[in-house]
């Protein structure tokens, strides 16, 4: 994300999908019988879905929580902001690296969680392995939340194309991994292939509405992995176009007499639970 205070601020909609998500199907998760849980959160921005939203539903006795991010922005945000509770902390760690994972982190959890992170990711398949080898060795589990489908990317797609904004975003391409616009079965196999079992698939597909132009400007500007590509003298122009192609793309409607304007966000939304197969000593 480019601006870790400005997400914050504007991140309505991953809070939406985050609380729905855990609301429904945090008690799938096998918690420990002494309540000494250790829980890891993948791609937690600036923290707020896991203090928020994840941490107020887990039992007091819990025994740890980490967030992760790979941007220094939003984990010193989080640091900086909730100034890391007893029995929790912020760290930065690129959940696809190929690299050995920290050894005071790999195999520790009972649990891993991810919401709204893994569809930005490049290297997918790497980063579901890692998620694996974070969980227990004795047995472990992970919910995780992405979306295989957002009209986001189409609108990137559209704008990466532009003589615009083609030298500036034409070289990156974020949806490209085998998680989008992935089939239910094949997440199953991929899972499976990992090593998890016990494998739940579910997608769902809900609209997100925003109220004005405006807020949902700030929102896709303050969620954006492409600003940071872009002098910051054409943000400006770069939101401008980026509405003038969700209008073409249907993600604009209007009020009959067209006094008032809503952009609306359709998105499948993905929820995984698995478990990591428990090793014999």
């Amino acid at each position: 994300m480019n601006r870790p205070a400005l997400y914050h601020q504007f991140n309505d909609v991953q809070r939406y999908i985050a609380e729905k998500v855990w609301n429904k199907y945090y008690k799938w998760l096998q918690w420990r019988y002494d309540g000494e849980d250790t829980l890891l959160d993948v791609g937690t921005g600036t923290g707020n879905v896991l203090m928020e939203i994840i941490r107020p539903r887990t039992a007091k006795t819990y025994r740890k929580m980490v967030g992760i991010d790979v941007s220094p922005e939003v984990i010193e945000f989080a640091q900086n902001y909730y100034r890391s509770p007893k029995k929790c902390e912020f760290r930065v760690m690129d959940i696809c690296t190929a690299q050995p994972l920290p050894e005071d982190l790999l195999g520790q959890f009972d649990h891993v969680t991810s919401f709204n992170c893994l569809h930005w990711l490049q290297n997918q398949e790497q980063a579901l392995r890692n998620i694996y080898d974070l969980i227990r060795p004795e047995g472990g589990d992970c919910l995780l939340s992405f979306a295989p489908y957002v009209p986001i990317m189409d609108i990137y797609e559209s704008l990466k194309d532009s003589p615009t904004w083609s030298p500036y975003i034409g070289h990156t391409d974020y949806f490209s991994g085998p998680l989008q616009r992935i089939e239910e079965f094949a997440l199953v196999k991929l899972l499976q292939d990992i090593g998890f079992y016990n494998v739940h698939v579910q997608f769902t597909y809900d609209v997100y509405t925003y109220e004005s132009p405006q807020e949902f400007s700030d929102h896709m500007a303050a969620s954006s992995f492409f600003l940071k590509h872009i002098p910051a003298s054409m943000h400006e122009k770069l939101m401008v176009d980026f509405l003038e192609v969700a209008r073409r793309l249907g993600c604009r409607a209007s009020s009959a007499c067209g006094s008032k304007c809503q952009y609306t966000y359709n998105f499948t939304n993905a929820v995984v639970y698995a478990k990591r197969i428990p090793q014999r000593r």
